[in-house]
């Protein structure tokens, strides 16, 4: 990290005073007239409005200053109430996250490539998550290929809560194009009112550190296959939210060294509407065998898609 210099330091020093300055300035500018009408016991609110849309107040030494104080006064009230809604709206929004049916604290996905052409793609998906109500007995998933082809016998899903395997069978329906699948579990999913209401990744780092919620969190393994999804010269892969946020998303772009993956292609982008944000893509190197590739998101909100996209060499 850099170090700001001293030149930068003295217009920050600067800026603090002076903005200081006609912060005070304007507040004495404000409260004179409330200090000089709360002395006038005669005089009703009204009378005060009265008298400050008069071209001389009583309140001021120079015309038109009534004016003035009304319409700063509507824009201070204007950016108070802004910014004042925006952590409310905030904390709703976390509420009604908080309380969807189940909440996914971090989902790690690894598109592993069999072999150079890309024509076999293994899928493989590390989440944690907790249930937030009662009676969540079984969890929907569901996969579509546009391009390819998906292998149904590969599907293969396992939870286990605390150690403990609580998968208790999958309904698989579907064909090569789409496939949905319930999770069916042995019973329904236990809940915990902090890890509910805490922040995803407040809990997530109690659990990591301290083992707590141990009893509550689940730990859901999937594992799948597709063919020629990602052969194509330019292949995608996308994560879809719909109306809950989804929190800490990884996801590792897995090459074999020599593959047909143009070097420096590979792109990550958060969509909302027609707005987008470019996310960073890092490098992996642990394996002189494989190219890896990592893209990270804290979460993605409601109605937001995160897109990868690379090019290949075909």
């Amino acid at each position: 990290m850099k170090l700001r210099g001293q030149g930068g330091c003295l217009k920050i020093a600067v800026a603090f005073l002076g903005g200081s300055a006609v912060l005070i300035g304007w507040a004495e500018f404000i409260f004179k007239p409330l200090r000089h009408y709360a002395k006038q016991e005669k005089l009703s609110l009204g009378d005060s409005l009265a008298d400050l849309m008069r071209v001389q107040p009583s309140a001021y030494d120079w015309p038109f200053s009534g004016y003035v104080f009304l319409i700063t006064s509507a824009i201070i009230l204007y950016f108070g109430f802004v910014l004042l809604m925006r952590p409310v709206r905030a904390a709703l929004d976390f509420i009604e996250g908080s309380e969807s049916p189940v909440s996914v604290l971090e989902s790690n996905i690894e598109l592993y490539m069999n072999d150079a052409d890309m024509n076999v793609c293994t899928t493989r998906r590390e989440q944690t998550l907790h249930a937030n109500g009662e009676n969540v007995d079984a969890y929907h998933y569901g996969q579509q290929s546009t391009k390819g082809k998906l292998v149904k016998s590969k599907l293969k899903i396992e939870s286990r809560i605390n150690n403990a395997v609580v998968t208790k069978d999958l309904l698989i329906r579907g064909d090569e194009n789409s496939l949905d699948t319930i999770e069916r579990f042995t019973s329904p999913l236990p809940t915990n009112f902090f890890a509910t209401y805490f922040p995803d990744s407040f809990v997530l780092f109690l659990h990591k550190s301290f083992g707590f919620f141990s009893k509550s969190l689940v730990k859901r393994i999937c594992s799948s296959e597709d063919c020629d999804e990602y052969s194509q010269k330019f292949p995608m892969y996308q994560l879809v939210v719909s109306r809950y946020p989804v929190s800490k998303i990884s996801i590792i772009l897995n090459f074999p060294v020599g593959s047909v993956y143009i070097k420096q292609t590979a792109k990550a982008f958060l969509i909302l509407n027609h707005a987008v944000m470019e996310i960073p893509v890092a490098s992996i190197d642990d394996d002189n065998t494989r190219e890896k590739l990592r893209v990270d998101v804290e979460k993605i909100k409601p109605q937001q898609t995160l897109r990868v996209v690379w090019e290949n060499n075909v």
